[in-house]
């Protein structure tokens, strides 16, 4: 792996010689303080849990890894404030993937496949469903197997055994008799 080569990353002809298109890692790094380093006096300057939830959407949420900086004080431990940031965060963590609004749901797609569209739902990352051509505008139709109310959608692809398929995509959602584009990425 050439990490000075100025396509890593891209999806470029040379990188599609392979079998796969791997995915590469980024990572994204933050400091749970308003400067990288502890000093007496700046326990103020704890990031806030929203600063935190917002980092993980912008970088989890984008394929990316998030890193995490404590800065320990001077007796090499994690400042209070910090120590409580991370359990909230964790509490926000544990609270947003509580519940699998999509368990017991129903999918369709335009275009046939390998695997069952059943495995979308489960909780295994490592069952999936691919199209069994390449091509674009794929769809899915989920119904849901009741009405639910929700500001997250968890989407992701078993890199492992396939590559990275999908370049982009969009989430629309039917409100009201009429389809609504909810996000994209």
């Amino acid at each position: 792996l050439d990490l000075k080569n100025p396509t890593l990353g891209s999806t470029s002809a040379d990188l599609k010689k392979g079998n796969l298109l791997l995915w590469l890692p980024a990572k994204g790094g933050l400091p749970t303080r308003a400067g990288w380093f502890w000093a007496k006096g700046t326990d103020h300057t704890v990031r806030s849990l929203n600063y935190l939830v917002n980092s993980y959407f912008l970088t989890v949420g984008q394929n990316s890894h998030l890193q995490v900086n404590l800065a320990p004080d001077n007796r090499g431990q994690a400042p209070a404030g910090e120590q409580a940031l991370l359990r909230n965060f964790g509490t926000y963590l544990h609270a947003l993937y509580a519940t699998n609004y999509a368990e017991g749901a129903v999918a369709m797609a335009n275009v046939k496949g390998c695997g069952s569209l059943a495995s979308l739902f489960d909780a295994d990352p490592y069952t999936s469903w691919s199209a069994t051509k390449n091509g674009t505008n794929i769809e899915f139709t989920i119904q849901l197997p009741k009405a639910q109310t929700f500001d997250v959608v968890k989407l992701q692809e078993n890199i492992r055994d396939h590559g990275q398929l999908i370049s982009q995509f969009e989430v629309d959602v039917h409100l009201d008799g009429t389809w609504k584009k909810v996000g994209q990425g």
